[in-house]
């Protein structure tokens, strides 16, 4: 006769328990990717950095956008403030596209590498192909040969607060802001660590 009832044996955890990942550790790799894809964005959609650009010399280029919207065009360079441009945009089927040419009062921008003055708006219906003309008067007084003067063109959310540069600082902020959370947590995890040693 058995001494007692049948217990089943307890189950076995197999692999051990799971760690689970410490919340600092998740708000730092958040941090860092955010940080990341918001620096690039800016960089490469919402800042003058995104501008097409080519010499005012060359006088013609082919735009390609993916939608429509407003656009601005800017002066970059050795050029007068009082200089004569033109500027003309056809769509792929030879429609002339209305621009507005800038006051006194035009918006600037200073980034490094690039330090811009707004020439002339437009906005396009849709996606697809515009044909830019910009020309300088015979008498524009550019102050230098045209190779040194650059026409810059991209959208007119550039000129906004979203194009500011402070906006393009708090990218790499938020990123070592990430990487400061990482160490403090890899700080404390290896501190008691060492005491016990």
């Amino acid at each position: 006769m058995l001494p007692g009832p049948l217990v089943p044996p307890a189950p076995v955890a197999v692999g051990g328990a799971r760690r689970r990942i410490p919340g600092l550790v998740i708000a730092g790799v958040l941090a860092c990717l955010v940080g990341v894809t918001g620096s690039v964005l800016w960089v490469g959609a919402a800042s003058p950095y995104a501008f097409t650009r080519f010499p005012l010399a060359e006088g013609d280029r082919v735009l390609r956008v993916r939608d429509g919207g407003d656009y601005v065009v800017f002066l970059e360079g050795d050029a007068d403030p009082g200089v004569t441009v033109g500027v003309t945009v056809l769509s792929d089927d030879g429609q002339v596209i209305p621009v507005s040419p800038s006051s006194d009062g035009a918006a600037t921008y200073a980034v490094p590498g690039h330090r811009g003055r707004e020439l002339a708006r437009f906005v396009v219906p849709e996606g697809g192909s515009y044909l830019l003309r910009v020309r300088a008067a015979p008498d524009g007084g550019h102050g230098s040969s045209p190779d040194a003067v650059t026409v810059a063109v991209g959208r007119a959310v550039a000129t906004t607060w979203v194009g500011h540069p402070a906006v393009g600082v708090l990218g790499p902020v938020v990123v070592l802001s990430g990487i400061g959370m990482l160490l403090w947590w890899r700080r404390r995890r290896t501190t008691p660590a060492r005491a016990r040693s």
